[in-house]
């Protein structure tokens, strides 16, 4: 949005283009055809500007716009080393927790009373269920931020790309 507020501002700023508009804005309810001079200053003042700077305008803004595309896949991958972070804690959790499991399950046979094998069952349980939750406000959040991305591209804001002049 910057970068097309500059481009606009760098556009109002030649002289020939504010003059060319300013004639027009008294020719707005004219009926008929357009005198031939005030098509000239128009050829003159912003279309001659913009065959001049239409390169450069628009090379400016693509940069502008692959920088936000860098950005955004930036942060997908950041995403996804968050969620492979998560998922090797996890197994490491289910490793230890069935290790416990194991341990209390030959307790168990060996003589031991059967609470401690109620206990692993607990312990499985409650690892089970914090990696559900987790990965489940993982997914939320991806989903709300893709629904966010896709509400900015609908409407205008910058992310569309330009067209080319060809």
């Amino acid at each position: 949005v910057e970068c097309g507020l500059a481009v606009l501002e760098c556009i109002c700023a030649d002289p020939l283009v504010t003059k060319a508009i300013g004639a027009t804005t008294c020719m707005i309810k004219i009926n008929g055809d357009l005198p031939s001079s005030l098509l000239i200053q128009l050829n003159e003042g912003p279309g001659n500007h913009i065959r001049n700077n239409a390169y450069k305008y628009i090379k400016r803004m693509e940069k502008d716009l692959n920088m936000i595309q860098r950005i955004q896949a930036n942060q997908d991958r950041m995403i996804a080393l968050i969620g492979l972070a998560i998922t090797s804690a996890f197994i490491g959790v289910s490793n230890v927790a069935a290790n416990f499991v194991t341990r209390a399950i030959t307790a168990v046979q060996a003589g031991a009373s059967p609470d401690v094998l109620w206990i692993a069952v607990v312990v499985i349980i409650a690892c089970l269920l914090s990696c559900c939750l987790c990965v489940g406000g993982l997914f939320w959040c991806v989903r709300n931020r893709r629904k966010l991305r896709e509400a900015g591209d609908s409407d205008d804001t910058g992310y569309r790309r330009l067209p080319s002049l060809e």
